[in-house]
């Protein structure tokens, strides 16, 4: 699934504030798949956006939104290998997820 943002201009689509985007824009950079506490420091900033999102009453579909808002303003990712960006993508979407919903599926908090 590919989440869409119907909602308009890019200033109507739903984002996390300043602080909370910049900890993850910030995580994400410095995330390398051989320094676990890099992974730690990932977990918690999604962990972050994830409280954020709930407290703003963002949907699934807005928390997509606002966190691949955030992935697209780190940069390229194309010297990392095939593997590595696999495992980071996969990281960030099921990290921010499990965060939301919780670990038993159901809107944590």
């Amino acid at each position: 699934m590919i989440a869409k943002d119907s909602n308009g201009p890019d200033d109507l689509r739903p984002r996390f504030s300043s602080v909370v985007a910049e900890q993850l824009a910030k995580a994400m950079r410095e995330f390398d798949d051989y320094l676990p506490a890099t992974e730690a420091d990932l977990r918690t900033a999604l962990a972050v956006a994830a409280a954020e999102a709930r407290a703003r009453d963002f949907g699934p579909e807005q928390l997509v939104i606002a966190l691949k808002a955030v992935q697209a303003g780190i940069g390229d990712f194309a010297t990392r290998s095939a593997q590595a960006r696999e495992k980071f993508q996969t990281l960030v979407l099921k990290g921010m997820l499990t965060a939301y919903f919780g670990q038993d599926g159901t809107k944590a908090g």
